[in-house]
């Protein structure tokens, strides 16, 4: 047995029934931190629930702030409530309601005053109003840990808190928390806008921060540039421990400044202490972003990761909560090549050890033994047969579990040597110490070894594509189809050994059927990679021909010329592909060609509407200068009515005159024309030229005289 250097049966009688053998660094789902020594609980004993109160704003979209910490505190068995200080309209800062800070308070005092909350976590407070009624509740009521994330600046690099509330934080909330957790941008803003490149950098940054008050400071540098690992530095005001973890290349860490904080603040109201809340709080983060990594929700350049994935392992059901069942132990044993040497004992012996020491679940850890001999000692089920790591720990027990009747088997650690050696072996036909020859299973051990050789050569093809995506998804690359193409083969490859394996299985010795499930699980996992990477491939194929289409036609593609693109480029040679988008491209020229001409005659027909505006404008004020004359002329009309009657007045004296004067006048006139007539008459007789025109004179003006005294009398 691993670790062990007793005999079996001294061995046996040192396993405690209820002890659970799962190391943290290898299991996901379990705390790494010991569980309760107490495991028998009376069922009907009321168990107190971990309460944690998140004060942040909602994110509509659900990857960040109080959505992120109450998933967060779910998955890892905690009660939360939430006061919301802000609701947002994420993708961008600008969408932002702040809620009253009356309405805040109101909200505190009525959670604080009636649940009882272990432990207050903070998110994004909007203002120093905001900042300064928490710290009024909390010392009206008292909670066991504050937890503070200075929510200043978002994973996307927004901001997100003024100066008023920067100094709030630094004067008043600080000194209240017992763990302040910012990010590298925010602690240089907290002081001041300095410069944080390296870890020692961050370790002086946490140590300013620390004489701000606060009982721990957690300096984050998972956004750190330059670092090829996730590297936190943690501070007690003693002593500095850096957290160092794998960097997960992904794109989906929104949220996970809220996700961290909160993870920690549910440790501490279960229990834990706070290094041990902050290592559990970071290997949480790490497998949920990388259970995550491929998950594509939403099209913007940061997605959101699932907090419950561990929901899914049977490991964390079983293993995780705190409140135990005594039926869910169970005792995980491994056995140890070295150790069965030293005591001279087989692998049956080890594992009937094992079983009599009250071990639930046995691994055959034994790196020098052949595969034949696995599979020939086994008188159980073999679930696996392949490497056994935290990543497919858990879906080994989900195949485990189904057949368990007290012990499960599962295979060594294998790497390539020690399959290439193993298949020399079979081939060479070496026989196992104390087991049968069988022709069948030894057809069977042949044939799985090729199906992990051509598993083998699969996964190396991915891992070629994936290198050739991310190398391909530096430039901009249409036309080009090869990596898609060949995606569908491998794809179609890792099917057509999915379906061999199938067939295996259902004609394979009985010891041997679990271990081809193993294989069909792997290739089950191999083909998700595939499927995965190839939505990869075509998202950003599809992202490529709208930027392109943008440079050449100089307008965003609608969603039929972007799907004309590619199908020309998917039906044609790389060549004539290309000739084919110049064409869509050159069409498109020309329908941009056509609306700009359209564009222009709008133009000027509203340089022509302004035109007549203008005119009409004028127009305006000429009737306005006509309404003004007509009411000047009203008034002269009045005044000469007045002077119309006075002069009606006068006319009737005057009349009389006037006809006398007209008569005699007129009188004269008739006598004037009469002499003219006789003198023109004298003149004309006489026969001169000049006389004569004397004459017609003297005519025209009698005939001027009498029209005269015709008006007159008229």
């Amino acid at each position: 047995m691993a670790s062990a250097s007793a005999s079996p049966s001294v061995l046996a009688a040192r396993i405690p029934s209820a002890t659970v053998l799962f190391s943290p660094s290898n299991s996901p789902g379990i705390p790494p931190y010991p569980a309760p020594k107490a495991c028998r609980l009376v069922a009907a004993r009321a168990m107190p629930w971990p309460h944690v109160l998140t004060v942040a704003g909602s994110d509509s979209g659900a990857g960040a702030g109080i959505q992120a910490d109450i998933k967060t505190c779910a998955a890892l068995g905690a009660y939360c409530s939430s006061v919301i200080t802000a609701v947002t309209a994420q993708n961008t800062v600008g969408g932002v309601h702040l809620v009253p800070e009356e309405f805040v308070e109101e909200q505190l005092k009525s959670i604080l005053s009636d649940m009882s909350v272990d432990v207050v976590k903070t998110g994004m407070l909007p203002s120093a109003g905001v900042v300064r009624v928490l710290c009024e509740s909390l010392r009206k009521f008292p909670v066991k840990a504050l937890v503070v994330d200075p929510v200043m600046v978002s994973t996307s690099g927004d901001t997100l808190s003024g100066p008023s509330t920067l100094a709030k934080y630094r004067d008043e909330l600080f000194s209240m928390a017992d763990i302040v957790t910012p990010n590298v941008k925010e602690a240089s803003k907290l002081l001041g806008c300095v410069s944080l490149q390296t870890v020692s950098d961050m370790r002086n940054a946490a140590e300013s921060i620390y004489k701000f008050g606060p009982k721990h400071v957690l300096v984050k540098g998972g956004d750190m540039p330059g670092s090829s690992d996730a590297i936190d530095v943690f501070f007690d005001g003693k002593e500095f421990i850096e957290l160092r973890g794998q960097r997960i290349q992904t794109r989906n860490t929104h949220g996970t400044g809220c996700t961290l904080a909160s993870c920690i603040a549910a440790e501490l109201a279960k229990g834990a202490t706070m290094l041990h809340a902050v290592q559990a709080a970071k290997k949480f983060l790490e497998s949920a972003l990388y259970h995550s990594k491929d998950l594509v929700i939403g099209n913007g350049l940061q997605g959101p990761f699932d907090h419950l994935f561990r929901l899914k392992s049977p490991l964390y059901n079983m293993g995780s909560l705190h409140t135990f069942n005594p039926d869910d132990l169970f005792l995980y044993a491994v056995t140890d090549s070295g150790m069965n040497k030293k005591w001279g004992r087989s692998i049956k012996d080890a594992v009937k050890a094992a079983i009599e020491g009250g071990a639930t679940i046995v691994q055959l850890r034994e790196k020098d033994a052949e595969t034949r001999e696995f599979l020939e000692a086994a008188k159980l089920p073999v679930v696996a047969i392949g490497g056994i790591n935290a990543t497919n720990a858990s879906s080994v027990m989900e195949l485990a579990v189904p057949n368990l009747k007290g012990v499960a088997v599962v295979s060594a650690l294998f790497d390539r040597e020690c399959v290439a050696a193993e298949t020399r072996n079979l081939r060479a036909g070496r026989r196992s110490q104390g087991g049968a020859d069988d022709p069948e299973l030894r057809a069977f051990l042949v044939e799985a070894d090729a199906a992990k050789a051509e598993l083998t050569a699969l996964r190396d093809e991915l891992s070629r594509l994936r290198a050739a995506h991310e190398a391909a998804s530096k430039a901009v690359a249409v036309a080009g189809g090869g990596e898609r193409a060949a995606l569908v083969r491998l794809l179609g490859s890792a099917r057509r050994l999915r379906a061999r394996l199938a067939s295996m299985g259902r004609r394979a010795p009985a010891p041997a059927a679990h271990a081809a499930a193993g294989l069909r699980a792997q290739v089950r996992g191999l083909t998700a990679d595939v499927q995965a990477l190839r939505r990869q491939v075509s998202a950003a194929r599809r992202d490529d021909a709208a930027r392109w289409y943008l440079a050449v036609a100089g307008d965003a593609p609608t969603d039929e010329q972007l799907d004309r693109l590619l199908l020309a480029a998917d039906d044609s040679s790389s060549d004539s592909a290309l000739q084919q988008a110049t064409l869509l491209l050159s069409a498109a020229g020309e329908e941009q060609r056509e609306v700009a001409e359209v564009e222009r005659g709008l133009v000027e027909l509203q340089e022509l509407f302004v035109d007549m505006a203008a005119l009409v404008d004028a127009q305006g004020e000429g009737i306005d200068d006509i309404e003004r004359h007509v009411a000047a002329a009203a008034g002269d009309v009045g005044a000469a009515g007045a002077e119309l009657a006075e002069a009606r007045r006068m006319q009737g004296a005057a009349r009389r005159r006037r006809l006398c004067l007209v008569a005699g006048g007129v009188a004269a006139a008739l006598v004037l024309i009469a002499v003219a007539v006789v003198v023109a008459l004298v003149l004309a007789r006489r026969g001169g030229g000049g006389q004569q025109q004397q004459a017609g004179n003297i005519l025209q003006v009698a005939g001027g005289l009498a029209r005269s005294v015709k008006l007159a009398v008229e």
